[in-house]
């Protein structure tokens, strides 16, 4: 999906001036900083509503089109392992035929449970591993408790229940923030009770004078817009109606601290025009400059936080911001590849149904060569019938 670019006032009824003046040989460094920090928020904004676009368009295809396709997959999978499990009765196999068979069986029917533990396959996997999966999973578990003590140093006969350790790993993750936290805590405590230098108690006042300082500006902005949008002091229905829609923006905006939208709102408004940044005083641009440089880290932190609960939503790597297209391409293809699975399993499927083409297809196959399958083609054997 192409989204074009939009204007910060696309959804505003007159088309505002540039916010920074147009001489750009005539601005000071900290006015060409503001020109260039203004240029990556409008950049940052477009790339995260471009992800969001992207991010919906995957989800609505994935569940429309892959995840059927999956389920279908899966369906056949556990059908064409029960058919194998029919046709390793069947008379005129030899014992060699019959053991291709089962091992066949027992690597599908594994690889399977590994999404999820059912009845039927758990039932084929004993029958055909000469093995007992209960016991198996038994055994990893308890391997795992081995290596947690190992690792953690902690004896966990009392806490880990082996039939939930996902729990029990959480649950150890957030003791051990919580430990760390309190950690930091006290350290910080044991820091202020020190006696602080001159230098010290000068910094951590300079500290909060700025961020006063920054707040001050970002209040002054909106009290100023405040004062023109306020709904309350309108006759007219409409009027009040519109100023009633701005004055949410402008409270959104100053809610997020956005000084950026604010100062948009305000020029919308003919408080301020396009030459206003020129003619601020030196202090005040500084503070903008803070400000917008917090809101530029505050855009990369949310869009590296959507892809990242993306990307573990669906098991893919964070695309970023140059593979950002590249996600919905990805799906196509997995699309096409789950449907030619389907196919290669509803073929390998009519292989049981004729003894003929089963003692065929089970020549092809070495035992010494067989392995378990790759997690995109549960049937990619070294060797096979098609």
């Amino acid at each position: 999906m192409t989204m074009k670019n939009r204007s910060l006032f696309d959804d505003l009824p007159i088309t505002p001036a540039p916010l920074v003046p147009v001489a750009r040989g005539a601005l000071s460094k900290e006015q060409k900083a503001f020109a260039a920090l203004i240029r990556k928020i409008e950049s940052r904004r477009a790339s995260l509503l471009q992800w969001r676009e992207i991010e919906t368009s995957f989800k609505r295809k994935y569940f429309s089109e892959l995840h059927p396709l999956r389920e279908r997959a899966r369906e056949l999978q556990i059908a064409f392992a029960q058919a194998m499990d029919q046709a390793h009765g069947s008379k005129g196999l030899t014992k060699t035929e019959r053991r291709k068979l089962s091992v066949l069986i027992t690597e599908l029917a594994e690889q399977l449970l590994e999404e999820a533990d059912e009845q039927a396959l758990i039932a084929l996997y004993d029958k055909h591993s000469g093995s007992n999966y209960a016991e198996e999973q038994a055994a990893e578990l308890t391997e795992m408790k081995a290596m947690l003590e190992d690792v953690l140093g902690v004896d966990l006969d009392d806490d880990f229940d082996p039939a939930a350790p996902d729990a029990f790993i959480e649950r150890l993750s957030r003791e051990m923030q919580e430990q760390i936290r309190a950690e930091q805590e006290a350290k910080q405590a044991r820091a202020a009770k020190r006696k602080q230098t001159a230098k010290s108690l000068a910094r951590e006042a300079q500290r909060e004078s700025d961020a006063q300082r920054m707040q001050q500006s970002i209040r002054d902005v909106y009290r100023g817009l405040a004062a023109v949008l306020h709904p309350d002091r309108e006759t007219d229905d409409a009027e009040r109606a519109r100023k009633t829609e701005f004055m949410q923006q402008v409270n959104r905006a100053y809610a997020d601290k956005d000084l950026l939208r604010l100062l948009e709102l305000q020029m919308q408004f003919a408080q301020i025009d396009p030459d206003h940044i020129s003619r601020l005083a030196p202090q005040r641009l500084n503070d903008y400059l803070k400000i917008l440089r917090d809101q530029v880290r505050d855009l990369d932190r949310e869009f590296e936080q959507e892809q990242l609960s993306f990307a573990m939503d669906f098991s893919l790597p964070p695309p970023g911001r140059r593979g950002m297209r590249e996600v919905l391409m990805l799906l196509e293809v997995d699309i096409t590849t789950c449907r030619s699975h389907i196919g290669l399993i509803e073929d390998q499927m009519s292989v049981t149904q004729d003894l003929a083409r089963l003692k065929a297809w089970l020549k092809t196959v070495k035992l010494q060569r067989v392995k378990r399958p790759r997690h995109d083609d549960p049937f990619d054997w070294d060797d096979g019938p098609f």
